[in-house]
C-alpha cells in the first residue's frame, strides 16, 4: 500500500471521528478507505447512467440526487 498524507479541518475530523465510532469502523484509516471506495463506485455509476440513458431533466435530477 502507498502512504497518503493530507489535511482536514478540525470540524471535519470531529465529524469523522464521531462517524467512526457510531458506525463501528476499526479506525480512521478503515473509514477513509471505505469512503474512497464508495466515492469511486458512485462516480462509476454516475458515468454509466449518463452514458446509457437519454439526457432528460429527470435523469439529470436523478444523477444530482444520487451524487449528493
Amino acid at each position: 500500500m502507498k502512504l497518503m498524507t493530507f489535511k482536514v479541518s478540525e470540524s471535519l475530523l470531529k465529524e469523522m471521528d464521531k462517524t467512526v465510532i457510531e458506525h463501528h469502523f476499526s479506525n480512521r484509516t478503515e473509514f477513509i478507505r471505505n469512503a474512497i471506495r464508495e466515492k469511486i463506485e458512485r462516480c462509476k455509476t454516475v458515468h454509466f447512467i449518463s452514458k446509457s440513458k437519454p439526457k432528460t431533466k429527470k435523469v439529470e435530477k436523478e444523477v444530482i440526487d444520487y451524487t449528493g
